[in-house]
């Protein structure tokens, strides 16, 4: 009676005055002192027993089974075994279905099977513990076969059966099995049970089916914290912080009172949507109830929160006050910091962790790799490195990838490829670390191979992979190989609603010159954010579509959407491309007295384009003159317009104000002397030569690309034609003349005669790529050619002429726009 009333003391008590206990009365106190979790008492008690020789019942021997599983002693439950098999109670189903938990629960799964295979009637107990302990120990597709064995011996589930299968399927992320079990939970009146529901809840969130999730957890009848907590980790770690948030409001209108772990989610979600003042008043009441001190997991879940929003100086204050600080808090502050690209206070971080004598860990070092991926950090990196060089850390996976990433972020790629080399499992992460590091460096061909080669080793390309493609394919403006990699990602069906693919995709087909199938994709997003119609007001700007860049900004008004800075800074560069001036101007007041947005330098220097741009020269410098802050942008953009418009005068004092800001950059003196060129100011030209040469400052190489039969061609300026493109040059050159072209001689003043500077002005990278795509292509074809840097005047005016002898159309992107060439004509207005 003691016992059951849960007073094991006076149970004892009352056992101690028995003068000849017998075994029940022996079983009764050691089940009592179990039942409080006083484990090692009841196994003492068992000895005195045994000492005491009474004999043990199977109850009492089932009771001590219990003792040593919640012991996690394999060692004496064995005895208990033996016992058991010499008193032959082997076969008894409540003995039997503790003695699979004794040994299933330690990892021994053949000798469970065995025990179980002996039992003449095996009941769902033993089956689910036998399934339980399968998942728990990370075996999900082992206890999911087991599950299908208890079902094929006609065993049929219960609630803890179908839960513990249930995470089995989330331990191998087997959604396509949990939506099958959930037609049989349904079937068999489980769909409201609570501790079912939480797992189905749990299961769906997790794998990223979250409105199954929300279906779910809305037919629950009880609905307790680790349900709602659930439900809130799920969508919040898939990016849906807002829904997240608002759940944890409902949450909280029920009455329910959120836990240390659901504050974590809240936290989390915070981060994820960048919500830092919600973040802040969530913190208040974890500091009102005292869980900032309690729980490790939320001081560290603050610190992570604030450092996402990029509260840095907050995320730092709430490390400094955590009385006990680990690995993890330490990571989320590093990791913070990182993100927002500051890397020295990532190191010192670091540096302190390690002084400190916190262990750093796999996530610490991918954090501080991440952090020192640039050219200006990328030494204290390898520094880092070689402390970890021949440990355990890096051979680690991720460590390893984020090596790969560092190395080739900064153009190191012998030392890149010879860790990817090393990297035995090579996963779609691996591969992506190399082919980011190729895309920031601008070897797009090294892309496009490093993209086949996944193909052909039968990998996945995830979303990352594909953004890197398409940008690759955006650079050279291979519209083939962009049109294949977009067929590939229909295929998948994953990414085709991805975000960053969408717009990757869209931006791919715009500065390929394909716009109109730019705006395809474009109705595809589901989500039209500010940064969304941003991206379709430039790409129309760069293609000379300024009519349609302005409706676009005018859809977006009327789609609810409020444009930001940068949608203006986009719109004005689309004005400036199309020389809309009055709607540049309308728009740049409309900025300011309408939607309250301050012109940043950004504003400015598109204002001072457009004005330029039209003609209007003297008023962008009084313009540029009147701002404070003038950077190099606004004077280049002047300086530009110079050239176009033969204002040496005004040239040369954009030319002072630049070289007095950066004197080493070798565009301003290019652009002097072709000013100078242009007004046959042969003595100032040659000066600024001079000064160039004097300085030691080189020119930037001009550049061409095609793509011919998907395989990326480049040219340089001054590359030797082959016989056939000589040829060819020659002829065009010919043909060209008879329709009224007169070569741009004067920018070749370094030659002594005509056919000199002709045969020099031949060899022009972008000439070179067009002569070898219309030698290497059916007739007919549009050529699609992309270059580093300004077309030349002789050039513009060469493809024109050839899209009317060739019949072709010709689309080069430069480093200012795309040119669409066709019968005679360009996109641009001749002013570029």
């Amino acid at each position: 009676m003691f016992v059951d009333c849960g007073s094991v003391l006076d149970g004892h008590r009352a056992f101690c005055k028995l003068q000849d206990p017998n075994e029940h009365s022996w079983t009764s106190l050691i089940h009592g002192y179990l039942q409080c979790g006083l484990i090692k008492y009841a196994v003492d008690i068992y000895s005195q027993m045994q000492e005491n020789d009474v004999c043990s019942s199977p109850y009492t021997l089932m009771v001590m089974l219990k003792a040593c599983i919640g012991m996690g002693d394999l060692e004496m439950g064995q005895h208990f075994h033996a016992e058991i098999i010499k008193k032959g109670y082997e076969t008894s189903l409540s003995i039997g279905s503790n003695l699979v938990a004794l040994y299933a629960k330690r990892g021994y799964f053949m000798e469970a099977l065995e025990v179980l295979h002996k039992l003449p009637v095996k009941d769902i107990a033993a089956w689910t513990v036998l399934i339980s302990s399968y998942t728990e120990q990370g075996h999900g597709q082992e206890a999911l076969n087991v599950f299908e064995q208890m079902k094929q011996e006609g065993i049929v589930p219960n609630a803890y059966t179908y839960a513990c299968v249930l995470k089995a399927c989330l331990a191998v992320n087997d959604t396509n099995k949990g939506q099958e079990l959930h037609q049989a939970i349904r079937q068999d009146g489980y769909e409201s049970n609570l501790y079912v529901g939480s797992a189905l809840v749990q299961l769906y969130a997790k794998c990223g089916l979250l409105s199954e999730a929300r279906k779910t957890f809305d037919k629950l009848l009880g609905r307790d914290v680790v349900v709602w907590t659930t439900l809130i980790a799920g969508f919040a770690e898939h990016g849906h912080g807002h829904d997240a948030l608002d759940f944890f409001d409902d949450m909280r209108r029920e009455g329910i009172v959120p836990t240390e772990a659901t504050f974590v989610c809240a936290l989390k979600a915070c981060g994820a949507i960048r919500a830092v003042d919600r973040g802040r008043k969530l913190h208040m009441e974890i500091e009102s109830k005292g869980l900032y001190e309690s729980d490790p997991s939320v001081g560290n879940s603050l610190i992570s929160m604030y450092a996402k929003c990029g509260s840095l100086e907050e995320a730092q204050h709430i490390f400094d006050r955590l009385l006990v600080r680990d690995t993890v808090s330490s990571n989320a502050l590093i990791s913070g910091y990182t993100e927002h690209g500051l890397w020295k206070e990532a190191v010192e971080c670091y540096e302190r962790m390690s002084q400190s004598g916190d262990p750093a860990n796999a996530a610490t070092y991918c954090s501080i790799f991440k952090a020192c991926s640039t050219p200006e950090a990328i030494e204290k990196g390898v520094a880092v490195h070689q402390l970890i060089t021949g440990s355990e850390f890096e051979m680690d996976e991720s460590v390893s990838n984020t090596l790969v990433g560092m190395y080739s972020k900064c153009g190191h790629f012998s030392a890149a490829n010879e860790i990817f080399d090393r990297v035995l499992n090579k996963t779609i992460v691996s591969w992506n670390a190399l082919i980011a590091g190729y895309t920031a460096n601008g070897l797009n061909q090294k892309v496009l191979d490093c993209f086949h080669q996944v193909n052909y080793e039968g990998l996945e390309p995830d979303g990352a992979t594909f953004s890197c493609v398409l940008r690759a394919c955006s650079s050279i403006g291979s519209v083939n190989v962009g049109r294949e990699v977009h067929a590939e990602i229909v295929s998948t069906g994953i990414y085709i609603n991805d975000p960053p693919v969408i717009k990757g995709l869209i931006t791919m087909y715009a500065a390929c010159g394909s716009f109109v199938h730019a705006q395809v994709e474009f109705e595809k997003l589901s989500i039209r954010d500010a940064s969304a119609w941003s991206l379709m007001v430039k790409l129309a700007g760069i293609n000379h579509q300024g009519d349609i860049a302005v409706r676009y900004f005018e859809d977006m008004l009327a789609h609810g959407v409020s444009p930001d800075a940068i949608v203006f800074t986009c719109l004005l560069t689309a004005c400036f491309h199309s020389c809309l001036l009055a709607e540049g101007k309308h728009y740049f007041k409309k900025m300011k007295e309408v939607f309250n947005i301050l012109p940043t330098p950004e504003h400015y220097n598109s204002m001072a384009n457009l004005m330029s741009r039209a003609g209007h020269l003297y008023e962008a410098e009084r313009f540029v003159e009147m701002l404070s802050c003038k950077s190099e942008e606004i004077w280049s953009s002047l300086l530009n317009a110079c050239k176009v418009y033969q204002e040496p005068e005004l040239g040369a004092r954009c030319f002072e104000q630049l070289v007095q800001m950066n004197l080493e950059d070798s565009a301003w003196y290019v652009l002097m002397e072709d000013i100078y060129a242009g007004a046959e100011k042969w003595n100032d030209m040659d000066t600024i030569e001079g000064l160039r040469k004097y300085l030691n400052i080189k020119k930037l190489p001009a550049v061409a690309s095609i793509e011919v039969d998907h395989k990326v061609y480049d040219f340089v300026v001054g590359d030797e034609p082959s016989v056939e493109m000589r040829l060819l040059l020659d002829d065009l050159s010919s043909r060209i003349k008879k329709s009224g072209h007169l070569p741009h001689l004067d920018l070749e003043s370094k030659h002594d005669t005509d056919e000199q500077k002709e045969a020099s002005l031949c060899v022009h990278a972008e000439k070179l790529a067009i002569a070898f795509g219309l030698l290497n292509t059916p007739e007919g074809t549009t050529l699609r050619v992309s270059k580093n840097l300004r077309m030349c005047f002789e050039c513009h005016s060469t493809s024109k002429l050839i899209t009317k002898v060739e019949r072709r159309e010709i689309i080069l992107r430069d480093s200012s726009c795309v040119h669409h060439f066709k019968d005679n004509s360009c996109s641009c207005g001749d002013i570029f």
